[in-house]
């Protein structure tokens, strides 16, 4: 995660995929997700922000803003979930969702005759 990470930061760009449940309906997991590199004066809440935890990288809602300048935190919380993340400081936010690529569906039919 660091390498990319990384490219983001070089780049202004990054492409993951979700593996959690945490962005229910919106993100599905295994949707392909575009990140842009964006200055925090750009986001507001409602936008989809990554940051940088102490267990890796996490992908949820900005919902609000408390503070200002130095001393201020970012609130997160996946639509899934109905609590709040711990508060982010502004160096823990990488980027902005720009664009989400969703798995085709496969169907129920196509599923079992896999293993047929």
């Amino acid at each position: 995660m660091e390498l990319a990470l990384e490219c983001l930061a070089k780049s202004g760009h990054l492409r993951l995929r979700v593996t959690g449940a945490s962005m229910l309906p919106k993100i599905r997991p295994g949707s392909y997700v575009s990140i842009r590199r964006a200055s925090l004066a750009e986001l507001t809440p409602g936008d989809v922000v990554l940051a940088r935890t102490g267990h890796g990288v996490r992908l949820h809602r900005l919902v609000g803003i408390r503070g200002t300048g130095a001393e201020a935190v970012w609130i997160t919380r996946g639509d899934n979930h109905a609590h709040f993340d711990p508060p982010l400081t502004s160096g823990q936010i990488v980027g902005v969702l720009s664009d989400v690529e969703r798995p085709p569906r496969v169907s129920w039919f196509r599923r079992i005759a896999r293993f047929a």
